[in-house]
């Protein structure tokens, strides 16, 4: 295998997906392997193996019956995963509990809003 997924993902912290499209149904293994050095594997009880049919460590939708739509299904989760963020906000400052309703994040200029997650 190419060394770049692994690279970029064990030097960088760059993680590589791996979508599998009709007609790459003899590449299962391969896009479960670049799944897995790219640190994005499916589940943690996925496996890849010799035979074409093996591999589902990756988005594999070689038998999809809608590609769109799970195509469009796996791009959302994909970017739900990368552009998911949480930190840690004291519950007290200086004192004084912190008011989650006057929290404000800025990204890029912008203010987005913010959902506290509840423990």
């Amino acid at each position: 295998m190419n060394t770049d997924a692994p690279n970029a993902f064990q030097l960088l912290g760059i993680r590589t997906f791996a979508i599998g499209v009709p007609g790459s149904e003899d590449a299962r293994e391969f896009l479960s392997e670049l799944a897995e050095a790219g640190g994005t594997l499916r589940n943690n009880n996925c496996y890849y193996g010799p035979a074409p049919s093996d591999g589902n460590c990756h988005f594999d939708m070689t038998t999809s019956n809608n590609f769109s739509f799970d195509l469009l299904d796996a791009l959302s989760k994909i970017n739900a995963e990368i552009l998911s963020c949480s930190f840690s906000i004291p519950e007290t400052t200086a004192g004084a509990s912190v008011d989650l309703t006057r929290v404000k994040l800025k990204l890029n200029q912008s203010e987005i809003p913010f959902v506290p997650n509840k423990p």
